[in-house]
């Protein structure tokens, strides 16, 4: 059984999507409003609530999981948990989509968080996404609102190493590249 978590976020949906189109993975959706997802397997999580943690958890074999809040104090608070709430109820692998340099910079919260990971022993896969492409076309972002209202794709630019800002630098006939520095 796989376990969705934040399924309405931009990845979390399209993992869900992704399911919910094939018949051979048995999985549920871990969500804060299971009303979201009628006729879904689906189970409310509350991060706050360790009481809502079996339900979600219960027969997990591969837990897919998002960071709910960026925030340092989620860490202990929320995801170690968690995660060893799913590691309790039998979870035999981790996806954690983390961060860019999240493997060394403490300072980011999902470096703990991976951290915690490979101290449970559990197999585990780090996501480390340096940019997603859904931000660009979703009303949700901030991306998405600012190429819709204003035909503008703001970022910096300058000489970072991402294949995004290769792309934005080589594409300036329709967005118009900002020095923010």
């Amino acid at each position: 059984m796989i376990v969705v978590t934040g399924p309405t976020g931009n990845v979390g949906a399209e993992v869900v999507e992704l399911l919910r189109e094939q018949d051979e993975l048995e999985y549920r959706i871990a969500a804060h409003r299971p009303q979201r997802f009628p006729g879904a397997p689906v189970a409310r999580l509350d991060y706050d609530d360790p009481a809502t943690f079996d339900a979600v958890l219960d027969g997990v074999s591969t837990l897919f999981l998002l960071f709910p809040l960026p925030h340092p104090r989620t860490v202990r608070t929320s995801m170690i948990p968690f995660i060893d709430a799913a590691v309790r109820a039998g979870c035999r692998h981790i996806v954690y989509v983390s961060v860019p340099a999240a493997d060394r910079s403490r300072i980011i919260p999902h470096h703990a968080v991976e951290r915690h990971i490979e101290a449970t022993g559990v197999g585990h896969t780090f996501l480390r996404c340096g940019y997603f492409m859904q931000n660009l076309c979703r009303a949700v972002s901030t991306h998405g609102v600012d190429i819709m209202d204003r035909g503008e794709l703001p970022g910096l630019l300058g000489r970072p190493a991402t294949t995004f800002a290769e792309w934005a630098r080589g594409y300036r006939p329709r967005f118009e590249a900002r020095d923010w520095s």
